[in-house]
């Protein structure tokens, strides 16, 4: 029996050093990037990442887009307040057809991060 606890026991602590998660907490989202395994990490594709730097790259965050992305209920209004305000400007008559273009695909992104799954 002590033999079973004991291999229990070393399982369990070479599972725990194995495990590695990490939430960064932020305005418009959470992050859960694993800094072991960050395939599917926008931020990080074709970046440079500068020497010595680990995690996400926070100026490159695509919420909307990312895997690694959680839209938490606190998150909603903000992200309902920016489709609000797109959703206003791309009406705007003067505004050129490109621009236009450029909005709608920012209003989709936003569609898409409000109605991510919430945890």
């Amino acid at each position: 029996m002590r033999h079973a606890f004991t291999a229990v026991r070393e399982k369990a602590a070479t599972l725990r050093a194995r495990t590695h998660l990490s939430i960064r907490f932020g305005k418009l989202n959470h992050c859960t990037l694993d800094d072991s395994n960050p395939i599917g990490a926008k931020c990080l594709e074709d970046a440079v990442i500068p020497p010595g730097h680990h995690g996400p790259l926070i100026d490159r965050c695509w919420p909307a887009r990312c895997a690694n992305s959680i839209v938490a209920p606190e998150h909603l209004p903000i992200w309902q307040a920016e489709h609000d305000s797109l959703t206003r400007l791309r009406t705007l008559p003067a505004l050129p057809s490109n621009r236009r273009r450029m909005i709608e695909e920012q209003v989709r992104d936003v569609e898409i991060a409000l109605n991510r799954d919430t945890p």
